[in-house]
């Protein structure tokens, strides 16, 4: 199961991406030391079905998908650039995602659309991401080389709550989510 939501997640990104400048983060609001992995919270595993996969990070849009074993209420992820030691972290939390296709089973599937950016003045959450092929390449090997993800869910009446982490440094989010993979 870990590969097959690696290799998901990987086509999020495109197995290979480039990494460009991402400019100076230092005075940007989404740049975060600890993304505030100090907020512990309660787990209840049966709410996301398939945590998170990646259908398409191509034409300057990526596309992340949750599906949920039933409706969901909040649904969220965080990214993060834990890969570069040499640069402050880059974090991203988006929280817009659309429902996208019951299913006969009652699971449901949601759909969040990010376009690419290339500066980080220009990355809004819920619209846009620097975490993209066009700027992550030169330093890794592959996208998931530097990146951690922390998917978030809950149901809709808010009584459950479900998460996933995974990635380069699954650490970093800890505090947030101890569903590891």
């Amino acid at each position: 199961m870990k590969y097959s939501l690696l290799i998901g997640l990987m086509a999020l990104y495109g197995c290979t991406a480039d990494k460009g400048d991402t400019g100076d983060t230092s005075a940007d609001a989404d740049t975060d030391t600890d993304a505030d992995t100090d907020t512990d919270v309660p787990v209840a595993w049966d709410l996301l079905s398939f945590p998170a996969t990646g259908e398409d990070c191509a034409d300057e849009v990526c596309i992340l998908t949750m599906t949920t074993s039933r409706e969901a209420g909040l649904l969220e992820v965080w990214i993060a650039e834990t890969g570069d030691p040499s640069a402050e972290r880059w974090v991203e939390t988006h929280t817009a995602f659309v429902l996208a296709e019951t299913n006969t089973d009652g699971s449901e599937v949601y759909e969040l659309r990010l376009d690419w950016v290339t500066d980080s003045a220009a990355q809004v959450d819920n619209e846009s991401t620097l975490l993209n092929p066009t700027v992550l390449g030169p330093n890794y090997t592959n996208w998931a080389d530097g990146l951690t993800w922390s998917f978030e869910a809950s149901s809709a009446d808010g009584a459950d709550f479900d998460c996933w982490t995974t990635g380069h440094d699954t650490a970093y989010f800890a505090k947030r989510c101890t569903n590891i993979e």
